[in-house]
Formats: structure tokens, C-alpha cells, sequence
């Protein structure tokens, strides 16, 4: 049994706290969020599930501005660009399928940057047979995302 509240909290950048516990294959994150904090625009491979489990998150998915509030889920598939912010403070659950290793860099916009370049050049990468996930690992930790 694992207790949530007894995982130390790291605040990956300023105003996001985060808790992470993986499995073989998939990565649950519990998020706390002070308000008028923003989540930059990037993507990952990873599936990602949300639930806003306290307060209001604004979420832009694919270009489309949703409203999440206690208990609403957004499902955000691979590659798909996402970008948020806290209208109020928040609790967020979120599952990530594959697993996601852990975030530590207080900075990661210039990372998010080095992702959003990575994943639009995908198809060139593709075609010199190396798959866009495994270029980028060379180029920018984007696991870490």
C-alpha cells in the first residue's frame, strides 16, 4: 500500500509541486498548483489522462480551451500539444502510459522549447529509421516531461 501524502513533494518548476508513482507500465502524478501558474506548451509520447481533483485548471489541448473543474477528466493523446493554467489553486491526478521518469529540472522551458523543434521534425527523423522519441533523447531529456 502506498500512501500519497507520506511521497516528499518536488516542486519541478516554480508553482508546480509534484508526487510520482510509477508502475511497469504507467505513471500516476499527483499535482498541487498555485494559482495564475502556467504549464508551457509542449507534447510527449506519453497517453495522458487528467482529472482536476480541486479548483479550476484551463487546459488548451490541440488548440481547443477547455475548462476543467472538480472531478472532469481529459484524455491528451501522444504527441498531441497541451498547455495549462490555474485559475485557482489546484490539485491535479494525472496518468501517463508509458511510464515517465522523474522530473527534477526547475527549469524545463528551455526542454519544453527542445520538444516542441523535436516532435516537428518526427517525420525527417522517421525516414533516417530512428524513431522521434529516441533522436530526442539524444538532443533534450524529454522523458522528463
Amino acid at each position: 500500500m502506498i500512501n500519497v501524502s507520506k511521497i516528499e513533494p518536488k516542486e519541478i518548476m516554480e508553482g508546480f509541486l509534484r508526487r510520482f508513482i510509477r508502475t511497469e507500465h504507467l505513471t500516476l502524478a499527483y499535482w498541487n498548483i498555485e494559482e495564475e501558474t502556467q504549464l508551457p506548451l509542449h507534447s510527449h509520447h506519453h497517453e495522458q489522462i487528467t482529472q482536476v481533483t480541486k479548483g479550476k485548471f484551463e487546459l488548451t489541448v490541440d488548440g481547443v480551451i477547455r475548462l476543467g473543474k472538480e472531478g472532469e477528466i481529459v484524455v491528451i493523446p501522444s504527441y498531441v500539444e497541451n498547455r495549462g493554467i490555474a485559475l485557482t489553486p489546484c490539485e491535479i491526478f494525472n496518468i501517463f502510459s508509458p511510464v515517465r521518469k522523474i522530473i527534477d529540472n526547475k527549469n524545463i522551458s528551455n526542454a519544453i522549447h527542445s520538444i516542441s523543434i523535436v516532435l516537428e521534425l518526427g517525420p525527417i527523423l522517421t525516414l533516417l529509421s530512428f524513431a522521434p522519441l529516441h533522436f530526442s533523447l539524444a538532443i533534450c531529456d524529454c522523458q522528463n516531461l
